[in-house]
């Protein structure tokens, strides 16, 4: 009877803990935008005219953004894993995003245009979460696929030379969906901080930036205006993990069910004894 005690505890014990992965686990993080340094936040911003030409300029971006992570996360060992992401448009706007002022000039014809955009403000944001993490990298899937967008929430862009009024982003702002081939990466070092199934660790994420998105337009006039970029973005973050009441009730159940094994040993050997 002892014998099939222990075996019992035992099993129950190796099973609870070594199999002890919760479902994906959401986990808010608040991304910070690294100084640019090795063209890390900055974005080479290019307007086209059409009929008229293009022009280009650099505009960094800064500040922050929220970004859930799914996680993978074992409370025993306390090893994470990212299943996937998203991106939290803030609400209300403006986003915390900012970026320096851009100045567009172009000669077309005997008439000089010139688009101003100033002020700007955005935001990440995943309408349709979360995209799937795999091996720290997650893709920008092309409509009709859930992705990415940039939102671009606040500031003016000013056209002159052109039939076209100023454009007040937080009445009609951009929302433009995040292309490209190359995908994001996310990567976490830790844990530490460690207090019995709790873990914090730091994450580092890379956002490829490309999108093309018609910002005027207007068919009386025949004109066509349309913005499109280029980038990568770097941030970091932190965050605790906390594991959700099942994850926690299961370890819990495992250490008694351990200490429970060590008890009937240490009886069973005094009696022995």
């Amino acid at each position: 009877m002892k014998c099939k005690l222990r075996l019992l505890l035992t099993t129950a014990a190796v099973l609870l803990l070594a199999n002890m992965v919760a479902a994906a686990q959401l986990v808010p993080v608040e991304f910070i935008l690294m100084p640019s340094g090795n063209y890390n936040n900055q974005v080479e911003l290019s307007v086209e005219i059409q009929g008229i030409g293009s022009a280009s300029d650099m505009t960094t971006f800064a500040g922050m953004f929220r970004g859930d992570l799914y996680l993978d996360y074992n409370p025993a060992t306390h090893m994470a894993t990212v299943s996937g992401i998203s991106f939290v448009r803030r609400e209300p706007p403006p986003g915390n995003i900012t970026l320096t002022d851009m100045h567009f000039h172009f000669v077309g014809g005997m008439v000089g245009v010139i688009v101003d955009m100033f002020g700007i403000q955005g935001d990440l944001d995943t309408p349709l979460p979360p995209i799937p993490v795999s091996g720290g990298q997650f893709p920008f899937p092309v409509a009709p696929d859930p992705g990415h967008f940039l939102s671009l929430n606040a500031g003016i862009i000013l056209p002159t030379g052109i039939p076209s009024t100023p454009i007040d982003l937080a009445a009609d702002p951009i929302y433009s969906r995040l292309t490209g081939a190359t995908p994001g990466t996310i990567s976490l070092s830790g844990p530490y901080n460690i207090a019995g199934p709790q873990a914090s660790f730091d994450a580092t994420l890379i956002v490829p930036i490309s999108f093309s998105e018609v910002i005027i337009t207007d068919s009386l006039q025949a004109l066509q205006v349309t913005a499109s970029g280029s980038g990568t973005l770097r941030a970091v973050g932190s965050f605790t993990v906390v594991p959700e009441p099942s994850s926690a009730l299961e370890l819990t159940i495992g250490l008694l069910s351990l200490a429970a094994l060590a008890w009937t040993r240490k009886h069973s050997q005094k009696r022995t004894d």
